[in-house]
């Protein structure tokens, strides 16, 4: 039903709803007509720093995870260096990537960004405990709080819901 109200809008000329039209596709698997909604929306409004954190999400729900790293890097260096959806995500990535590295310095920047996030403290408290090299063959730290928190399928939403596997990629 809303769908179908947001739809309507969206046909009749309410071209900046593509972003939740595009979301529901996302959510129901319709990942190729996501993608469809987010391209034609962004090549219209550019600056919408949701509609492009919501790119990073279906090509991560799509699997194409280097193309999702993409478009977070993207809204980090062009639109919004704080953004926490991405710095999220790109965080969790890393982590499941096993890029310890990289994963501390995403991590970083989303507890200067959010210094009130008590897990983004405690996963930074934890990869700071249990210093790793890169490649070593153990759990990263901050991974076990990946999977308390909810936040693995997070790399694709950030905001703990559930984003389901790739369907119609």
């Amino acid at each position: 039903m809303i769908e179908a109200m947001l739809s309507h809008r969206f046909e009749g000329g309410d071209r900046e709803l593509f972003i939740p039209l595009a979301d529901l596709a996302r959510r129901s698997g319709r990942i190729a007509a996501a993608r469809a909604l987010v391209e034609t929306g962004l090549a219209e409004f550019p600056e919408r720093v949701s509609g492009w954190v919501l790119a990073g999400r279906i090509e991560m729900q799509a699997g194409n995870v280097d193309r999702a790293r993409h478009y977070y890097r993207q809204v980090l260096e062009e639109l919004d260096p704080g953004n926490l959806p991405a710095l999220r995500s790109l965080t969790l990535g890393a982590i499941e990537a096993g890029k310890f590295d990289e994963a501390k310095l995403y991590l970083e920047r989303w507890c200067r960004e959010d210094p009130d996030d008590p897990e983004a403290e405690d996963m930074l408290a934890e990869m700071n405990a249990s210093p790793q090299t890169e490649g070593e063959d153990r759990p990263l730290p901050g991974a076990k709080l990946v999977g308390a928190l909810g936040l693995s399928s997070a790399y694709g939403d950030g905001d703990g819901s559930e984003g389901g596997g790739k369907t119609d990629a």
